[in-house]
């Protein structure tokens, strides 16, 4: 008894031939197929690092693009080969190029001889399956498909939308239930033949290579026909993220591969030269034997996705464009930042915005424009903090600026503020003009510049300047 493993392969051939070595030397037959897209050179490079294993085959080359009949037609042929020529294989286990065995090769024939006659493959309904990524759940089945969704993207969606209008729908095949699951699968030699050999073959085949991403339908759907022991899972750790894109383990990973108990897992970063080490080596079964169980491990991938899609608290991601309300939660409102008021409103400083009433004016000159130009910022803020400032000191400055009688007794020339920040006549301009020796009237009048500083700085707004006089009216 022995377990037969088909090889689907692309890239990293490298990497593919350390671990078809690795089963070939262990008793496990292994048939090869790689995506015919691959350069030659790579292809015979691959056959010649694997010359000299006798339990090794390539099979013929099928352009395997993700998402078309291709990866089916390539499996259906490895796996004939593998049937015809070794006899012996009990099982057939279908991995990739970038699959890594986890736990010893005796392991897996041991657990699969106690289970003759299971076929692990994930395999639920449409009604039942809550991990397409898509939107096309039954629709795959009854729609055509004949553009590539990565390479004809606009043609893809555009059929679709007009099979949707004209309410288009194919005919699924007499007798068959679609169903879907993860592509990596062991089944018995029993259910592959008989899929294989099935007289209305050609039929379905026809059917399915129209079949949005068959390579995850085809076998699933099939195995319901003729397999009357069917586990709806994989033996293979295989995990995505919310996109539907495969997670990529790393040599950082390794606590991880192991805590799950999986035979095998994908994808495997080509470069993690501690992984490849540590589970290709003859002493990689120091783990105890236990059932395989990918859902050790689910909560740590949940947590990264949550992590991936919405953050930290209160933060925006560095690694993607920044999306209102994908914050995650806000740690901070909108505010303002009050600058100078100490010298003008007794323990400003020492109070929040809610005390603003409680701050007690000193009794200090302004010039003539200062409270209208704290009421035009009162005026446009949106803090309902600064707002209550603003207003108090607005008002706070007009009693400085008049007298009992409500005439204002200072002589100031009203200026116009030489960069806007204040409404005309605020003092920012008398104190930007004064200092460049243009505010003759003022300078005339006595009255100086000071260090008093009334700065307002609302989301990184300038600090502006306002005089104070030097020479306090008699």
């Amino acid at each position: 008894m022995s377990v037969g493993f088909v090889m689907l392969c692309h890239t990293a051939l490298d990497r593919a031939a350390q671990v078809a070595r690795h089963w070939a030397e262990r008793g496990c037959p292994v048939v090869i197929h790689v995506d015919r897209r691959v350069k030659r050179r790579a292809y015979d490079g691959l056959m010649r690092a694997l010359g000299d294993l006798a339990n090794v085959r390539f099979s013929g080359r099928h352009a395997c693009e993700w998402g078309t009949w291709g990866i089916v037609a390539a499996t259906q042929e490895a796996a004939t080969i593998m049937l015809r020529d070794f006899p012996q294989a009990r099982h057939v286990y279908l991995a990739s190029g970038s699959c890594l065995p986890l736990r010893p090769v005796e392991e897996l024939v041991s657990y699969l001889a106690a289970r003759p006659r299971t076929d692990f493959i994930e395999s639920v309904t449409t009604e039942d399956v809550g991990w397409t990524i898509g939107g096309l759940d039954l629709e795959r089945f009854t729609l055509r498909f004949p553009f590539s969704w990565r390479k004809q993207r606009r043609l893809f969606d555009g059929y679709v939308k007009l099979q949707r209008r004209v309410r288009y729908r194919r005919r699924i095949p007499a007798g068959i239930v679609p169903h879907l699951g993860s592509q990596w699968w062991c089944l018995t030699r029993k259910t592959l033949s008989t899929i294989l050999e099935d007289p209305e073959r050609a039929a379905i085949d026809r059917y399915f290579r129209r079949v949005w991403i068959p390579d995850e339908s085809y076998f699933q759907t099939m195995v319901r026909q003729v397999s009357s022991e069917v586990e709806s899972r994989s033996l293979t750790l295989s995990k995505f993220d919310f996109q539907g894109k495969p997670h990529i383990f790393y040599d950082d990973h390794l606590q991880l591969l192991r805590r799950s108990d999986c035979f095998v897992a994908r994808k495997i970063w080509p470069h993690a030269e501690r992984l490849y080490k540590t589970f290709l080596s003859d002493d990689a079964g120091g783990q105890t034997s236990a059932e395989p169980n990918p859902g050790k491990i689910d909560r740590l991938f949940a947590k990264a996705v949550e992590r991936r899609t919405k953050g930290r608290p209160g933060l925006y991601m560095q690694s993607r464009h920044p999306n209102e309300h994908w914050e995650n939660g806000r740690t901070a409102a909108p505010y303002s930042v009050f600058e100078g008021f100490n010298e003008v409103f007794e323990g400003f400083e020492e109070r929040g915005p809610g005390e603003a009433g409680e701050i007690e004016a000193k009794e200090v000159e302004m010039p003539r424009g200062a409270a209208q130009g704290l009421a035009g910022r009162e005026a446009g803020t949106k803090d309902e903090g600064a707002r209550r400032i603003l207003a108090k000191a607005a008002g706070g400055v007009g009693d400085f600026l008049r007298g009992e009688d409500g005439v204002e007794e200072t002589g100031v020339k009203t200026l116009t503020g030489a960069e806007g920040a204040f409404p005309a006549g605020a003092a920012g301009g008398l104190a930007e003009r004064m200092a460049e020796g243009e505010a003759e009237g003022a300078a005339e009048s006595g009255v100086g510049v000071g260090e008093i500083e009334i700065a307002l700085s609302t989301k990184g707004d300038a600090k502006r300047q306002y005089g104070e006089s030097d020479h306090a009216d008699d």
